[in-house]
């Protein structure tokens, strides 16, 4: 088979269909990321909110015309949102097609080339996420396959063609430029013949990315952007940014070092070997340009500014799965036998390992995307009110993406490592504004070194709640002043000569937590510290055989237990999925931890409140 005039459409078709389909397998099925919603909720603002970022976030002018256009007419949906990358990473296979066809010319390469971008689970990954590299590693691509007919045809239109392609991978991500600038090396040693054409069509390039220009120079003197990856680390580039690029970050470590240690064995052998054919040393000498060039001048960025991260440059994926397929390629079709079948062998390893890396990605917790946000949004929509204010302690929008209030929300401190007396003032304002506050809060060094309102928090006011949701931890906090009208006297039941229990109220937090706030009147000092309980008593626990189904003990202060003030006491208990009927209760009271001896209310050691034969249905 030969390089032809007409492309095997069945078999391309057949691999367009397989791409688009894992590509939209599972599309919603992780909850978006923090940069996935931040580029939902900024990047496709209505201009000219959107056009007003662009003086401070690094990323083009095209980028942010693309996602408003698409939310405008779309929506904000999540599978919508990240149908935009899938659907706009599929050009690439059509590149990819091209450019294996031209360099190696032959179809079965480009065939090959095709299915191997097709299936790759780094490329799936982003081209389900709500950001501009999937974009970016198909736009890059298609502007190769355009210079390389430009290079084989000089005619004007095809030189057009790729310059238009070449600004829009531009347009869409700045990086682009380190692969024009690659192209020009590539044309200069190996197509010197077309040397002048391509530079008039970069000269064409230039004029349009003037626009591009004076964003840069807004950014660097508005935005003062620094990067928010890592320096560039020389043995880093064999031992993760290269690797990530060919097999993706979803299998485990030690098999991928040992794999990306045969891939590398594999691919300079076959480089090496096209070097030393007549027949493809213009494959060679792109290949070699194209790994060279662009880390090379983004080592030289990296001098600047953090931004040594895999994703920065994503399009070398397409001339990773190039020159494995180039490699292939001709190891398939040689006459001798044993590298024909070692080609064979390769073949099989790289799709059993492609298909373990995709059932990571969407299977295994260890590799998911994103925290649960959404069971964290679910829950603090439904459990919040517009009196309250919820507090992040880093600020991730996959949270303001889910949460839909009706509480206020912001994030604590207001910047990264904000002095201490300012979110002190933040939050003392905060208290005597909202009769709640609620914290998710973080470990993060860099922003939050001295957690600052976890602790601010925790000492200066009541924690009514302490919950793992979805695997965040949720704390919400209340004044220790008690308003008069938070509650009445309908109980009045007398615990000897220590306080009065008030009143009460009984509340769920989501489905799998029971409150009890008691109102205390106390009418003596304690001299040494009580320990208050609550238990929930019902039928006989088919473990235990007690009616003891959850409790919660723990000391009161004397701090906060003092004659003339009300005191809330908040108990949370676990409630299991499902209840059996009976006769259900809460038991309250308190005891001396020294004796054990309870407090008596009259005649009884506790105070009981029913809770009926179905508490789940009788507890708002």
């Amino acid at each position: 088979m030969t390089l032809g005039r007409q492309p095997p459409w069945p078999v391309l078709i057949a691999i367009f269909l397989l791409a688009f389909a894992l590509r939209l397998w599972q599309l919603d099925a992780s909850p978006l990321r923090g940069d996935e919603a931040f580029a939902i909720q900024y990047w496709a603002a209505p201009w000219p909110d959107g056009l007003a970022l662009t003086r401070v976030e690094p990323h083009p002018y095209g980028t942010f015309a693309i996602f408003a256009l698409w939310k405008g007419l779309l929506g904000d949906g999540e599978w919508v949102m990240r149908l935009l990358p899938a659907l706009g990473n599929l050009p690439g296979l059509a590149a990819a097609y091209v450019m294996g066809r031209r360099l190696f010319h032959d179809r079965r390469a480009g065939l090959l080339a095709t299915f191997l971008y097709a299936i790759h689970p780094h490329l799936i990954w982003h081209a389900q996420d709500v950001r501009n590299y999937a974009l970016w590693a198909a736009a890059t691509p298609v502007s190769v396959a355009a210079l390389l007919i430009a290079l084989d045809h000089d005619r004007l239109r095809n030189w057009v063609r790729y310059g238009a392609a070449a600004a829009l991978s531009v347009y869409i991500f700045f990086f682009a430029l380190f692969f024009l600038a690659a192209h020009g090396v590539y044309v200069a040693l190996f197509r010197r013949a077309r040397l002048r054409h391509w530079v008039m069509t970069v000269l064409g390039v230039a004029v349009l990315l003037v626009p591009l220009a004076v964003q840069v120079l807004t950014i660097v003197r508005e935005g003062q952007y620094t990067g928010t990856a890592g320096g560039f680390v020389f043995s880093q580039l064999w031992t993760w940014f290269l690797p990530t690029l060919a097999v993706g970050d979803t299998l485990p470590a030690g098999l991928t070092a040992w794999l990306w240690a045969s891939l590398v064995i594999v691919m300079v052998v076959g480089l090496y070997g096209l070097w030393r054919s007549r027949r493809y040393v213009n494959a060679a000498g792109y290949l070699a340009t194209e790994f060279v060039v662009p880390v090379i001048l983004l080592g030289l960025v990296c001098l600047r500014m953090d931004v040594f991260r895999p994703r920065y440059l994503l399009p070398l994926t397409a001339d990773l799965v190039l020159l494995l397929a180039g490699t292939l390629f001709v190891m398939l079709t040689v006459r001798e036998k044993h590298l024909k079948s070692l080609g064979y062998v390769v073949t099989v390893a790289i799709l059993l390992l492609d298909g373990w890396a995709l059932v990571n990605y969407h299977a295994d917790p260890a590799y998911a995307k994103a925290p649960d946000w959404r069971t964290l949004g679910a829950f603090m929509t439904a459990e919040t009110r517009p009196d309250e204010l919820v507090i992040q302690q880093a600020l991730d929008p996959a949270f303001t993406y889910y949460f839909r209030g009706p509480a206020d929300e912001t994030t604590l401190p207001l910047r990264a490592n904000a002095p201490v007396e300012e979110t002190i003032a933040y939050l003392e304002d905060a208290r005597q504004r909202y009769t709640r506050l609620w914290l998710i809060p973080a470990d993060l060094p860099y922003y939050d070194a001295e957690h600052v309102p976890l602790t601010w928090l925790t000492e200066e006011m009541q924690p009514i709640a302490d919950l793992s949701v979805a695997g965040f931890r949720v704390l919400q906090f209340q004044s220790w002043d008690v308003a008069d009208s938070e509650y009445t006297r309908r109980a009045n039941v007398r615990f000897a000569d220590v306080g009065t229990l008030l009143d009460w109220r009984v509340d769920r937090l989501g489905k799998g937590i029971l409150r009890l706030t008691v109102y205390w009147e106390p009418t003596g000092r304690q001299t040494s510290a009580l320990t208050g309980f609550a238990h929930l008593v019902g039928p006989p626990h088919p473990d235990t055989g007690l009616p003891l189904w959850a409790q919660e003990d723990h000391p009161l202060t004397t701090t906060h237990w003092q004659i003339g003030h009300v005191r809330r006491d908040v108990y949370l208990l676990p409630l299991p999925d499902t209840l059996p009927p009976g006769d259900w209760q809460l038991h309250v009271g308190l005891y001396d931890p020294a004796t054990l001896e309870r407090v008596l209310a009259g005649a009884d050691d506790h105070f009981t409140i029913e809770l009926g034969v179905d508490p789940l249905a009788n507890i708002p």
